[in-house]
């Protein structure tokens, strides 16, 4: 096989263990496959800590530069900036995962300057959806050098359909699930709407709400009878809550792939989804229920409304197909032979 070396910013910590945790399932995944892999990664979350981790990752290069046939970067600019100025004759790879990464080029001339930086010195660049690719193009980069990889694969025998305790709900509730961060980017504010209409227009929606953020928002969910909020849930543990939820409903405002909605397919859990980003790659009117003009809330509450009203056996289809969509395109051994290939390539053109 080869030998490569990872640079990221995000990776699970014991105080952060859910950060950076599509890295480690890459990662691990290589490993599995006979790939040799050293990562070099930022433990300490504080912006002040970026110096010194970035002369970490200059003295890898440069004591480690001969063990290494590829080095790669997960995140662009942070994880990029130092890799992209040592590599010298190494190959080098940068993952783009949205558009916060791939679009950073638009925020002023000196991020223009930056991004086109490492732009210049990258052999290949993984994005992980045809969106983050449109993005790339736009900054002018060589689509012969773009492949579009998700950012890693879906464990279907840890995420997938199974009896759970639903006794948190009544058994005539519809359960809506929200999982992730509960910040304003995430639709946070339309999520509020769909709650408080439900509240008094349709009874059966009952909302759960997985994870942490503003607490200005958690506080406002926890006043409506209908929606309860609980804390972040250990990565292995979130099948049990996708498996809780009759639908996850995300409605954020973009995403460079869109995670969240995949691992909840894969537990034949179909997801009333912002139909934007990455998403677009994966959900449809047959495995779940697309939100087209998501910046609108009552789009997402004529989704939920009719979610509401669906038979079990659309239900059932929808959640089938799901399932299925996960099972040929995002395991984890199919997206791990993507990912070797496309560095197999890059070595081998250098």
């Amino acid at each position: 096989m080869y030998s490569l070396c990872v640079f990221t910013n995000m990776y699970p910590t014991p105080t952060h263990p859910v950060s950076g945790t599509f890295v480690e399932a890459s990662c691990t995944a290589l490993r599995d496959r006979g790939v040799k892999v050293t990562i070099c990664h930022k433990s300490d979350p504080s912006p002040f800590a970026y110096p010194a981790w970035y002369r970490d990752c200059h003295t890898v290069i440069q004591d480690h530069r001969n063990d290494f046939d590829l080095i790669e970067s997960a995140w662009s600019p942070h994880a990029a900036l130092v890799p992209a100025m040592e590599k010298e004759d190494l190959p080098f790879t940068v993952r783009f995962n949205g558009f916060t990464d791939a679009g950073y080029y638009k925020i002023s001339p000196v991020h223009r300057w930056i991004e086109q930086y490492i732009l210049d010195r990258t052999d290949a660049a993984l994005a992980v959806s045809d969106r983050v690719k449109q993005t790339l193009l736009a900054a002018r980069y060589p689509e012969e050098k773009i492949f579009v990889v998700p950012p890693c694969g879906i464990d279907t025998d840890r995420f997938k359909p199974k009896p759970t305790d639903t006794s948190l709900f009544s058994p005539s509730a519809t359960v809506f699930l929200y999982a992730g961060r509960i910040v304003r980017e995430k639709g946070m504010a339309t999520l509020l709407r769909v709650v408080d209409h439900c509240r008094t227009h349709v009874p059966a929606a009952q909302f759960l709400l997985v994870g942490t953020g503003d607490q200005v928002y958690i506080d406002r969910f926890n006043q409506y009878p209908n929606c309860r909020v609980v804390p972040p849930a250990p990565y292995d543990q979130m099948p049990l809550w996708f498996n809780v939820a009759d639908f996850l409903i995300h409605p954020t405002f973009s995403e460079g792939f869109g995670m969240t909605v995949v691992e909840s397919m894969a537990c034949g859990t179909p997801a009333i989804a912002s139909f934007t980003g990455g998403i677009r790659d994966h959900l449809t009117a047959q495995n779940g229920i697309p939100v087209r003009d998501f910046m609108n809330p009552m789009a997402f509450i004529k989704a939920v409304t009719l979610a509401t009203t669906l038979t079990d056996g659309h239900r059932a289809f929808l959640a089938q197909n799901a399932r299925k969509m996960i099972l040929e395109r995002y395991t984890v051994d199919r997206v791990a032979q993507q990912t070797i290939a496309v560095h197999r390539e890059v070595i081998d053109r250098d």
